[in-house]
């Protein structure tokens, strides 16, 4: 057999792709709405361990579509750093690593390394992230012991980590910055938790007859025990080099050609014993919850084979069945995704659901991003056309506030509703998703002075939703994940509220008798609202408004503020409500 780059092989078979049905669409040019609308169908929990979280050394911030890089040291120096690639992510996405100080029930005799929880849990990439670890105190080959867990500590299972020689070819081909060949570096293709042990040979034959609950766990457990004893080996070699090369490995350092072959059938067990059944079971039932669990192992295995051809070069007899699979994959997915958006948008009209817009839209940017890709010849117009059928979304904005100076005091309460063109969701440019008219309902002026009143008269001005981006990365744990209806989770929505304007008139009787009339241009709404949020504007002048709260029913989530503060020493407050509601159309 002719063999060439073979880590990337086996990288792309350390995990299995588990992608499910929600789909996704490109980040926006800045912020993104979380619509998190999975229920997971909970799996049995397998070998259970009990991570205990340093909440004080999480880091979380926001990893755009196109890539990013996170990075979090734990409280004994140890370094995590999570590199997500571009078309990895459908969509931004909110990550938190938090390192894990201990992990009870660790089945290890050397315990505990390092290891790392990433969060949202369950989260399903299209491209491998990597991440590394790099303790202060490293391990011998022989004490290496890699795993991972599922949500909270179900279903611990041992979890490969690259090869030297893996780590130079992607090194000699330019991804990313270079990295130690020696390093504990995992290829990730969903969010759980990860760590390294010390442990004996006993340590790891005693997990090996733990069988995972879960066929995702199983097929990695079954990898580390392939990939594991090649980096071993790989590491031994190289012990007596004193230089190791970034990039090429010594003639000696040669991957072992005897491994590949276990790994090929590996990949083609997956696909005839659990991929296949799947969808051709899924097509016969047309049940949502069996065609997203088929779904999510057919785009796994498929993103498995791809990777595999774009790296080897195989005999005539691997690459038609390869071939073959792919074809099939790429025609259930048509199909399967059809059903889907019909079930849907059936139910849609026929229940007056609503919110089935959201789980349309995403069925829509599936079939667009599978499409665009060349994977199939999905068609999302009539899925998107259904979507804006079903219904729409309104932004509601009400904000008061109330400033107090030693002249007088002035409370100012302006509301504007702003629909959402679902067109322009996650859509990029210059195009915004929705603006209308900010208008007063109501603004007072109380004078102090006992001799003086006001009247004041007000400008509205245009509200803009500057950016209106769904998260639609699939999340689920284990093998399956049932989408229903849910609660949502945004991550930011940018806003510009515009510049409304009072005008104000203040009338004062002198002590002889006299009136004086003063007329005063304002921004007092705007000015006390600004001032607020001043730690919420972005480069570019929007307000990101982040951090809500889930809604119930219609109302798809809430965002409020209740609070005081002072400006130029004087007192001032703001009561601020916003609300995204879907509306039947």
């Amino acid at each position: 057999m002719n063999k060439k780059n073979l880590q990337s092989c086996i990288c792309a078979l350390i995990a299995v792709v588990a992608v499910s049905v929600l789909p996704g669409v490109s980040a926006s040019r800045r912020t993104t709405l979380s619509f998190n609308t999975n229920r997971v169908s909970r799996q049995p929990e397998g070998f259970q361990v009990t991570p205990t979280l340093d909440a004080a050394h999480a880091v979380t911030q926001v990893v755009p579509a196109n890539g990013g890089t996170v990075t979090a040291t734990g409280a004994d120096g140890t370094k995590f750093t999570l590199i997500v690639p571009a078309k990895a992510l459908l969509s931004s996405a909110r990550v938190t690593m938090t390192p894990v100080s201990m992990v009870g029930g660790l089945p290890l005799s050397g315990g505990l390394a390092a290891a790392v929880q990433l969060e949202p849990g369950g989260l399903r990439l299209f491209n491998f992230a990597t991440l590394v670890i790099e303790p202060p105190q490293s391990l011998s080959p022989n004490q290496e012991t890699s795993f991972a867990w599922d949500q909270d500590g179900n279903d611990l299972h041992l979890f490969p980590m690259q090869t030297p020689n893996g780590t130079r070819r992607e090194n000699a081909r330019g991804i990313g910055l270079p990295l130690n060949p020696r390093g504990l570096i995992f290829k990730l293709l969903h969010f759980s938790g990860y760590g390294v042990g010390s442990g004996t040979d006993g340590d790891r034959a005693a997990q090996r007859q733990r069988q995972p609950s879960g066929s995702e766990a199983r097929f990695e457990q079954t990898l580390e025990a392939i990939i594991g004893r090649e980096r071993k080996r790989q590491l031994a070699t190289a012990q007596s080099n004193s230089e190791f090369d970034l990039l090429q490995a010594a003639a000696d350092d040669a991957d072992d050609p005897d491994y590949l072959d276990e790994i090929i059938q590996s990949l083609k067990d997956r696909y005839t014993n659990d991929v296949k059944p799947a969808m051709d079971s899924a097509l016969l039932s047309k049940d949502d919850v069996q065609l997203r669990c088929a779904m999510l192992k057919a785009l796994g295995c498929n993103r498995q084979i791809e990777l595999l051809f774009d790296d080897l070069e195989l005999p005539g007899k691997t690459e038609k069945f390869f071939k073959k699979a792919k074809k099939a994959i790429s025609r259930f997915m048509e199909k399967a995704l059809e059903t889907l958006a019909d079930n849907s948008s059936r139910r849609c009209s026929k229940d007056h659901k609503p919110e089935e817009t959201i789980i349309l839209l995403g069925i829509a940017h599936q079939q667009l991003l599978l499409h665009e890709n060349g994977f199939c010849k999905c068609d999302s117009s009539k899925t998107q056309e259904a979507a804006e059928n079903c219904a729409h979304f309104e932004l509601e904005f009400d904000s008061e506030t109330e400033l107090n100076d030693p002249a007088a005091t002035v409370t100012t309460r302006v509301h504007a509703t702003v629909p959402i063109g679902l067109k322009f969701i996650n859509a990029p440019g210059d195009e915004i998703p929705g603006q209308a008219p900010l208008g007063y309902l109501s603004c007072v002026w109380t004078p102090k002075d006992p001799d003086c009143s006001a009247t004041n008269t007000t400008t509205s001005t245009t509200f803009r939703v500057l950016s209106f981006n769904i998260d639609l990365n699939p999340r689920s744990f284990g093998d399956c994940a049932a989408e229903v209806p849910g609660k949502v989770n945004i991550v930011s929505v940018d806003i510009d509220p515009g510049l409304p304007k009072e005008i104000v008139t203040v009338r004062c009787r002198r002590a002889d008798g006299t009136i004086e009339t003063t007329t005063i241009p304002q921004v007092i709404w705007i000015g006390t609202f600004g001032e607020f949020h001043i730690d919420e504007t972005d480069v570019t002048g929007a307000i990101v408004i982040s951090d809500w709260e889930s809604g119930n029913g219609s109302l798809l989530a809430r965002k409020t503020y209740d609070r005081g503060g002072f400006f130029d020493g004087f007192p001032m407050t703001e009561r601020t409500t916003i609300n995204l509601w879907h509306r039947p159309e």
